[in-house]
C-alpha cells in the first residue's frame, strides 16, 4: 500500500497504475522541491553507522554480514574489518563488495522506508587518506579505538561503482557517482524527530492550512507532518476523495538545523496570514530549534516516562527521586551497585553498537530516553521513531560529573533535588582525596584477549587513578585514534612497560564475558611482566571490569576502593 506521504514516482520505476490510485489537489500546483535521489542516498547513508556487507566466499557464494561504518566526505564508506571473520578474509581474496544501508522502519512495512544500495570494489587507503579514513571511523564508531589498530584488522574504503536508492513503494532511482560525490548528507533530517511531533501534536491546524492553501488540497479535512528536510514538508492528508500525499516547500533552502523554525513560520504565513504564524513561532520555538523535546502533549513539562541506558543514568533518575520506565540490562550487573529505587524496574537486553532493539524501545512508549556517547550510534535510530533521547550527559571524566547530574535534574524537573545530590558528590569526591600517604606510579591497563592497552590521563580510569593519589606512566605513549570509549587508549607493549617499571600495574579485563576467566589468567601470571617492581612485590590487580571503565554517580565511593586496595596510600 502506498505511503499517502511518499509523493509521486520517480521516473524511472513503472509500477502498475492502481498502486498510485491516490487523489490529485482540486488545485494544481507547481512542484514542491524536493531533495534529488543523490541528497537522499548520502542522507541514508549519513544517517547511521550500521549496514549489510556483501562479499564473496572462496567458492564464489554470496555471503553478507552485518558491519559497522563511516563515510569520508565524498560519502565513500569507510570498514574496519578483522580477517579473523570470513567476510575480512573474503575481501583480502576479492576486491568486489557491496553495502546495503537501510534506515529504521517508519511504519508497519519496513519496504517503505528508505535505503541505499552501494556496490564496488575496496580498496585499501594509503598516506593521508588512510589517517583521514582511520578518524572518521573511530568518530563514527567510538570503540574503534580499542580494537582498529589490532594487527587483524584491515581498513577498507569502497569505492563506489553503483548507488541505487529506494525511498519507499515507487520512490526510487539510480544515482550517477558523480552526484552522488557531490551531493551532500540533508543537515535537517537527522534532528527533525522532535520538531515534526510538536507540529502534529500542537499545529494540526496550521498544517491542514498548508495543505489546502499551498499544496492544492483544499478540501482536505486533516493533515500531518511525515517528513521534514531541508526543502521543505511531507504532508499526509485526509479528503473526502481519500487518503492523499502532498510536499510543501520552504522559501529558501536551509543550510542548518536551526533555521527549521523560521522556515515553517514562513510556511504558516503564507498559507492563512501573520496570526497562525505568530502562534506558531510561539509554539514551536523549542521544538524546532534543535536539542531533545518530550513528546508534543508535554513540549514544556517534564517528560513521565523515562528510559536510562546507563547506570550513570539510571542511578542519578532514581537518587532524584524519578523510577524508569525502564534501564539498561547493564545496571546493577556489576560492581556499580544499582540505587535502591530501581529494584524492580525492567532491564533492556543491550547490543553493540547500538543498544537497545527499538521495536522493544517503541513499545515502552518513553518520552525521553537517556543515553551516553557508548551507544550513539544507535541514537538515529530512536529519534527516527520521533522519540527524544539525550546521549551527551554521560561524564566521561571525574570533573564532568557534578554538571552531568545537573544536566538531568532540569531536564526531569527536579533541580532542587539536583543541587542536593551533586553537593554530596562534591562533597564524597573531597573526602576520598584526603590524607594521601604516598603516590606510586601506575599503569592502568585493559586487557582485551592477550592485548595491552594503556589508559591515557584523560579517560575515567585515568581520572581515578590520579585522584586517589596514583601518577600514570603513559608519558611517550600514543594513541593509534584520538577518541575513545569512556576516554582514550593507547598500544602498550611489553618493552614499554618493563621501561616504565610500575610500583602498581592495574588490569581491566573486557571482552565477552566467556572470554574475561581466560584473559584474567594471562595477565594473573603474564611473563613478559615479571621483571617489573609491579611483579615483584605483588602489586598486579587484576580488577572488575566496571568501576574504571564508565561513570559512578559516587566518584568518591571509587576513589577510596582505588587508595584502599590498589594503591595502599
Amino acid at each position: 500500500m502506498l505511503d499517502p506521504s511518499a509523493g509521486a514516482p520517480v521516473a524511472d520505476h513503472d509500477a502498475p497504475a492502481d498502486v498510485f490510485t491516490v487523489p490529485g489537489p482540486l488545485e494544481p500546483r507547481a512542484p514542491a522541491p524536493r531533495p534529488s535521489a543523490a541528497e537522499e542516498a548520502r542522507t541514508i547513508v549519513a544517517g547511521t553507522t550500521v549496514a549489510t556487507l556483501g562479499t564473496l566466499s572462496e567458492d564464489g557464494a554470496p555471503w553478507a554480514s552485518m558491519v559497522a561504518f563511516a563515510t569520508l566526505p565524498d560519502g565513500r564508506p569507510v570498514i574496519v574489518v578483522s580477517t579473523l571473520a570470513e567476510h575480512g578474509r573474503n575481501l583480502l581474496r576479492d576486491r568486489r563488495a557491496g553495502l546495503s544501508v537501510v534506515i529504521p522502519p517508519r511504519g508497519s512495512d519496513p519496504l517503505d522506508s528508505g535505503r541505499v544500495s552501494l556496490a564496488g570494489t575496496v580498496e585499501a587507503p594509503e598516506g593521508e587518506e588512510a589517517q583521514a579514513a582511520q578518524d572518521a571511523y573511530v568518530r563514527a564508531v567510538p570503540p574503534a579505538g580499542l580494537f582498529a589498530g589490532f594487527g587483524d584488522f584491515r581498513t577498507w574504503v569502497l569505492r563506489v561503482d553503483r548507488v541505487r536508492w529506494v525511498g519507499g513503494y515507487g520512490r526510487m532511482d539510480s544515482v550517477t557517482m558523480a552526484d552522488y560525490a557531490a551531493a551532500e548528507p540533508d543537515p535537517v533530517v537527522p534532528g527533525a524527530a522532535p520538531a515534526i511531533q510538536h507540529l502534529n501534536a500542537d499545529h494540526a491546524d496550521a498544517l491542514l492550512d498548508m495543505g489546502r492553501s499551498l499544496a492544492g488540497f483544499t478540501d482536505a479535512t486533516a493533515a500531518r507532518c511525515t517528513g521534514a528536510d531541508r526543502y521543505g514538508l511531507d504532508l499526509a492528508l485526509e479528503t473526502p476523495r481519500g487518503k492523499a500525499g502532498a510536499r510543501v516547500g520552504f522559501d529558501e533552502r536551509l543550510d542548518a538545523p536551526s533555521g527549521l523554525r523560521a522556515a515553517t513560520v514562513a510556511l504558516a504565513r503564507r498559507a492563512r496570514g501573520g496570526l497562525a504564524a505568530l502562534l506558531l513561532a510561539l509554539g514551536v520555538v523549542a521544538g524546532l530549534a534543535g536539542g531533545p523535546l518530550a513528546d508534543g502533549a508535554r513540549a514544556a513539562g517534564t517528560p513521565k516516562r523515562v528510559v536510562t541506558l546507563t547506570p550513570f543514568t539510571s542511578n542519578v533518575a532514581s537518587r532524584l527521586g524519578v523510577r524508569p520506565t525502564a534501564v539498561g540490562d547493564g545496571v546493577g550487573t556489576g560492581r556499580i551497585a544499582a540505587a535502591p529505587g530501581l529494584k524492580g524496574v525492567r532491564r533492556l537486553p543491550m547490543s553493540h553498537p547500538d543498544g537497545p532493539n527499538i521495536e522493544t524501545l517503541i513499545r515502552l512508549r518513553p518520552d525521553l530516553v537517556l543515553s551516553s556517547p557508548n551507544w550513539r550510534s544507535g541514537t538515529p535510530r530512536i529519534q527516527a521513531q520521533r522519540i527524544p533521547v539525550v546521549d551527551g550527559w554521560e561524564p566521561l571524566r571525574v570533573n564532568n560529573v557534578s554538571p552531568g547530574v545537573r544536566r538531568i535534574a532540569r531536564r526531569l524537573g527536579k533541580v532542587s533535588q539536583g543541587a542536593r545530590l551533586t553537593k554530596r558528590i562534591d562533597a564524597g569526591i573531597r573526602k576520598a582525596r584526603t590524607g594521601v600517604t604516598k603516590r606510586p606510579k601506575v599503569l592502568l591497563v585493559l586487557g582485551i584477549g592477550r592485548n595491552t592497552i594503556a589508559f591515557l590521563p584523560n579517560s575515567w580510569g585515568g581520572d581515578m587513578i590520579r585522584y586517589a593519589g596514583g601518577s600514570l606512566l603513559t608519558a611517550g605513549l600514543k594513541p593509534t585514534f584520538n577518541a575513545g570509549i569512556p576516554g582514550s587508549f593507547a598500544p602498550l607493549s611489553d618493552e614499554e612497560v618493563l621501561a616504565r617499571d610500575p610500583d602498581v600495574i592495574v588490569v581491566v579485563p573486557h571482552g565477552n564475558a566467556k572470554d574475561i576467566p581466560s584473559t584474567v589468567d594471562y595477565f594473573r601470571s603474564k611473563p613478559g611482566w615479571a621483571p617489573t617492581r609491579a611483579a615483584r612485590e605483588g602489586n598486579i590487580h587484576i580488577v572488575d571490569p566496571d568501576r574504571l571503565l564508565q561513570a559512578s554517580d559516587d566518584p568518591g565511593a571509587v576513589i577510596r576502593w582505588v587508595r584502599r586496595d590498589l594503591l595502599k596510600n
